[in-house]
């Protein structure tokens, strides 16, 4: 199997002349490092994740921090398992703590426990008020990385969209953003 890309090869064994496992790890090297070459870091970067687990969204989200400014950043994720947040990774702890929803790291695992009941339940007027209550959860964590966005990489497009219908998702939900307008 052959697979070629703008810069970077890698080749069957019958292809390399039977390379043995040394030889090529060493082309898999040379091969993965060129893609680092100059320019690096890029001038453009797409944050691009489908279900976006928790806490890795926030993860993702810090490793734009080093285009401040937002030159040619642009975000694309659609998030997920809230319930799966915790405080030390996630972004805005100040945009909750500003609404009074959070003092103590027990304090915010208790609030986003509660953005698992978004997907749950049976149907009673119950199970109802509490979809309800983990929508609004949800949707409370993820203004917040928007507003972390606008404030801290200046993309001031960032929102939060309606992606796919909750027919065939309730995780349906995207944070987009992609245009700067600060100054540095």
């Amino acid at each position: 199997v052959d697979f070629e890309t703008e810069g970077l090869s890698v080749r069957s064994a019958a292809a390399t002349g039977g390379l043995g496992p040394a030889e090529r790890l060493e082309e898999l090297w040379r091969a993965a490092a060129s893609l680092q070459a100059p320019p690096w870091p890029p001038r453009e970067v797409l944050a691009c994740a489908k279900h976006l687990c928790g806490g890795a969204t926030d993860v993702a989200l810090r490793t734009l921090q080093g285009q401040r400014g937002g030159d040619g950043v642009s975000v694309c994720v659609a998030t997920c398992c809230h319930h799966r947040c915790d405080a030390v990774s996630y972004v805005n702890p100040s945009f909750l703590r500003e609404l009074g929803l959070y003092e103590t790291d027990e304090d915010f695992a208790q609030f986003v426990s509660t953005a698992g009941w978004a997907v749950g339940g049976q149907g009673t007027a119950r199970d109802i008020e509490k979809r309800r209550y983990g929508m609004m959860a949800k949707r409370i964590l993820d203004l917040g990385r928007v507003a972390w966005l606008q404030q801290e990489l200046c993309l001031q497009d960032a929102r939060v969209v309606k992606y796919i219908g909750k027919d065939v998702t309730p995780e349906n939900i995207a944070i987009v953003a992609g245009r700067s307008i600060c100054q540095e």
